[in-house]
């Protein structure tokens, strides 16, 4: 099976464009821009080797073989904001340990 290398900026694409359900709206959420959006897009369905979204009219949704990507793909950025804090602990000198169950240690 080949591996499939996902840049994190295409899922987030991807997440808004499902969590909102159209790429106008996703365009108009703050961080994001056209023709960022649009083209993230296409991208991750490069990347992947078929649409991920099934479209009707100005309204998307994920696509029958990208359903599953498309209910995990709300977790994308609530994973993102964790990363971040902790890189910053980390920055700051204080790191934090995160246990496999998401609990947080001194």
């Amino acid at each position: 099976m080949k591996h499939i290398a996902l840049d994190s900026r295409q899922l987030d694409a991807f997440a808004a464009v499902i969590s909102i359900g159209s790429v106008t709206g996703a365009v108009r959420t703050p961080g994001r821009s056209q023709p960022v959006v649009p083209r993230q897009s296409r991208d991750l369905e490069a990347t992947l080797g078929y649409s991920p979204f099934d479209r009707n009219g100005p309204r998307i949704a994920p696509s029958g073989r990208c359903s599953l990507i498309g209910r995990r793909s709300a977790i994308w950025p609530a994973l993102m904001a964790t990363m971040d804090e902790r890189i910053d602990a980390v920055r700051a000198g204080s790191p934090r340990a995160i246990d496999r169950r998401g609990a947080r240690s001194a």
